[in-house]
């Protein structure tokens, strides 16, 4: 029994301490298939095109980044099996990419347990960003801003009547919460608080609901595949409202799901936009996805770009001598301006970016401030 437990302290030890050879691996567990594999996939395109852009220069200390993807379909199950198999690869000395709340909850005490760093989820749940998810590192807003700014927006452009759809689940919930807040702030009462399911199959009965009192705008929460449901019912029940929606509904995929009805939507954004050369990291994100074979610009792969520069820079942040320890040290201390987009983690907190910016559809079915 002793003989058994000293094996495995000395497993332990090994797990933790990398040892610097030619390569060292992100461990990254993402529904490449299933509902959310586009936009997991153009995450994974950006995090490559920043490996591949650093391993051109060199990589990190003279060591190639390499990143270990397996595909989980969305399944929390499948995650769990997945980040397992990271946990017990001494090669992985963080992981990042993951996408969903659900998927990660699942795994977090085996990530806790490992001692790893989570760099960048895909995910705004205020669930996720607690004082007790000291593994996640977030490198975007959370649903709450994201409401808040869609508020303010709205205030600015002097629409009162307003009615809220929300998911009904985790998402809606934080975003519900996050908009009512700064709504009240602003002594203003919905006209209507509508929840729909994730899959949009509630969406006739959810447009009746906000149609019994019209607004001037809704307030979307809610993913791309339910709100594509809601815009083409609403628009049967003869409502056209003004519509503003949080990131997760994924401008790029409504324009591709709505066609001419997405235009004039407004969305919420976690990060710059990808197309616009302004931002010094925008120019490299753009240089990067060219270099790796790739031509079109979305914003979930310049994220996915934002949380592959992050994680080098804590790999390089840790040294020579790096291991998932020093690697959660470098994380914790990071404050890092990538080129007009400032990630800053202090103290205790792990929200490393409070971007937000509003986008809108224009008539061409291009993304624009």
């Amino acid at each position: 029994m002793k003989l058994r437990l000293l094996g495995l302290l000395v497993l332990g030890g090994l797990m933790n301490t990398v040892a610097w050879g030619q390569e060292v691996r992100l461990g990254m567990s993402a529904p490449l298939t299933g509902p959310r594999a586009v936009a997991a996939k153009e995450l994974r395109g950006g995090i490559d095109a920043a490996l591949l852009q650093a391993n051109a220069a060199g990589g990190v200390g003279g060591r190639q980044v390499v990143l270990d993807v397996k595909d989980d379909g969305g399944q929390p199950e499948r995650t769990l099996e997945n980040t397992r198999a990271f946990a017990a690869d001494p090669r992985v000395v963080a992981l990042t990419g993951y996408v969903g709340a659900e998927p990660i909850q699942e795994s977090l005490r085996t990530i806790e347990s490992a001692r790893l760093a989570v760099v960048g989820v895909l995910s705004g749940a205020e669930s996720l960003r607690q004082e007790d998810a000291r593994n996640l590192f977030h490198v975007r807003a959370g649903h709450a801003q994201e409401a808040g700014a869609i508020v303010t927006q709205l205030d600015h452009m002097g629409i009162e009547l307003i009615g809220i759809l929300h998911q009904d689940d985790s998402l809606g919930r934080d975003g519900l919460e996050g908009a009512t807040a700064e709504l009240s702030r602003l002594a203003v009462r919905p006209t209507a608080g509508v929840r729909i399911d994730s899959q949009g199959k509630e969406a006739d009965r959810a447009a009746r609901e906000m149609s019994a009192t019209p607004a001037g705008a809704v307030i979307v929460i809610a993913n791309d595949r339910a709100t594509s449901a809601f815009v083409r019912a609403m628009k049967v029940a003869g409502q056209n409202p003004r519509y503003l929606a949080v990131s997760d509904a994924d401008g790029e995929s409504l324009v591709r799901s709505l066609g001419s009805l997405a235009r004039g939507f407004g969305v919420s954004q976690v990060v710059p936009l990808p197309t616009s050369a302004v931002r010094q990291v925008v120019r490299d994100y753009q240089t990067a996805m060219r270099a790796s074979g790739q031509q079109t610009f979305t914003h979930q792969s310049l994220e996915g770009y934002l949380y592959g520069r992050v994680a080098l820079e804590a790999i390089r942040k840790a040294g020579r001598d790096a291991s998932r320890d020093r690697i959660m040290q470098a994380l914790e201390s990071l404050d890092v301006d990538l080129g007009g987009f400032r990630v800053r983690f202090a103290g205790r907190s792990r929200q490393g970016s409070v971007f937000t910016e509003m986008t809108v559809v224009r008539h061409d079915g291009k993304l624009a401030r």
